[in-house]
């Protein structure tokens, strides 16, 4: 099948300069892979099929990004950027423009990447690629070009002996749009170069033949800065992370201290929110309208609902309602359910449970493995001991119950609605409804009986 564009994104690379276990492409930038922002930016453009050049033995890296509808072709041998272009000639003969990338350079945009399109498609080049200018271009490939502006040559950093070249700003950003048929005929002419086979090269070969070779100039350089170690990693994560908070700045949300504030490019910032100093928003998490997060609060892949205020707090693969509050001090874990109007105080944890409604722990309980029901009260220190030694065992209360201080529920144990355990209770066995459970070991007595008493 014939595609009007494909692009290859050449992502071999050994990345020795990490120093790290984690091969480069999954290296994350504001909590998302390197490779995997680049694959969802080139979803927003013109391409039909997108192909990942990988090194031998990679399933760490796609299982990672876990996509069927990329192609991932392994590179056997590690003989340059032009070597790894071979492996997917095949790719590249049933197209007609070829977009080539590399995973390190992940800023890209996609409105970069159609005016590269645009601009190849409309002057008929066989070559279309983006530079950019940098005042100390150490490191990085010059553009060469001759005195009617014309490229005649890229040359890699390693190659330059020639103070003049040395001094050339203007610099190869990594991101090319080929014509496929006269890449497929000519990619393989590529000579060996220090032991590599460099893409570079292929300009030189363009300029025998006469060829066309236009070019574009980001309008911002942070977009083409390239991934060789941790540095430059965390540099990238500066980058999108300003750009991620102003824009939501820009959207209505408060940002009291922007330096303080991490944000992943996943997350979701609704309007008019508050966001105050050292928070961190994570992962897949989406903050409601009109909710207030901060301080010294992390929400990871969580949903805080709208008017809602969470504050030094951690809020983990949860879910919060409406006109919540929760904190200081506590901790929402293990995929819980907190509905509208709960109020959750001070260290306080709960782990995999749901609270109903206006229900409410002020201070210093543990609610593990629990429903609650609707407006009920929990008193401080109260604990569900859901753990035997061997199982994790349920508890439920029911509606309108009233748990008095320093309660210990035995799980696995049911408490009806409208009931009541008295303060320093051990309750070892199910509370009916409108029943109060009283001691150690709780006896329970009618609540209906001792009122028409």
């Amino acid at each position: 099948m014939l595609h009007s564009n494909i692009a290859i994104i050449l992502a071999a690379g050994m990345g020795t300069r990490m120093n790290s276990t984690i091969p480069k492409p999954l290296h994350k930038i504001c909590g998302k892979e390197m490779l995997r922002i680049l694959i969802d930016t080139l979803d927003k453009t013109k391409v039909n099929e997108i192909y990942v050049i990988i090194p031998p033995n990679s399933k760490e890296i796609v299982n990672s990004i876990n996509n069927k509808n990329i192609k991932f072709i392994e590179q056997n041998t590690a003989d340059g950027t032009s070597g790894a272009l071979i492996k997917a000639k095949s790719e590249i003969n049933n197209s007609i423009n070829t977009l080539v990338l590399y995973a390190d350079v992940p800023l890209i945009t996609s409105a970069t990447i159609d005016k590269l399109f645009d601009k190849h498609i409309n002057s008929k080049s066989e070559i279309s690629l983006v530079t950019s200018y940098k005042e100390n271009p150490k490191g990085l490939g010059r553009i060469i070009r001759s005195s009617k502006h014309h490229i005649t040559n890229i040359v890699e950093e390693k190659n330059i002996n020639d103070l003049i070249l040395t001094n050339i700003k203007e610099i190869n950003v990594g991101v090319y749009f080929f014509n496929s048929k006269w890449l497929y005929n000519n990619i393989s002419k590529i000579k060996l170069n220090n032991e590599e086979y460099l893409l570079t090269d292929i300009i030189d070969i363009a300029n025998s033949q006469s060829k066309s070779i236009t070019s574009i100039e980001l309008d911002n350089y942070n977009e083409g800065i390239g991934i060789n170690n941790m540095s430059d990693l965390s540099k990238a994560n500066e980058i999108v992370r300003k750009n991620l908070l102003e824009n939501i700045m820009l959207r209505g949300t408060s940002v009291i201290d922007p330096n303080s504030v991490y944000l992943d490019l996943d997350s979701v910032i609704n309007i008019n929110c508050s966001i105050l100093p050292n928070t961190h928003i994570l992962g897949n998490s989406n903050i409601g309208n009109y909710s207030q997060i901060g301080p010294n609060t992390t929400i990871l892949n969580s949903k805080i609902g709208n008017n809602s205020i969470i504050q030094n707090s951690i809020i983990n693969e949860s879910t919060i309602g409406n006109k919540c509050k929760i904190g200081p001090f506590s901790l929402v874990r293990n995929n819980s359910k907190i509905m509208d109007n709960v109020h959750i105080g001070n260290n306080c944890e709960i782990k995999n449970s749901k609270i109903g409604t206006g229900s409410k722990s002020a201070h210093f309980s543990y609610i593990g493995d629990a429903t609650v029901g609707r407006n009920v009260n929990i008193g401080a220190g109260t604990v569900t001991c859901n753990y035997d030694g061997k199982n994790k065992n349920n508890t439920i209360i029911g509606d309108k119950c009233f748990i008095g201080s320093s309660t210990m529920l035995i799980a696995p144990i049911k408490i009806g609605e409208n009931s009541q355990t008295a303060a320093g209770s051990v309750i070892t066995k199910n509370v009916p409804a409108n029943h109060i459970a009283i001691g150690i070991p709780a006896k329970i007595k009618n609540l209906n009986s001792d009122r028409k008493k």
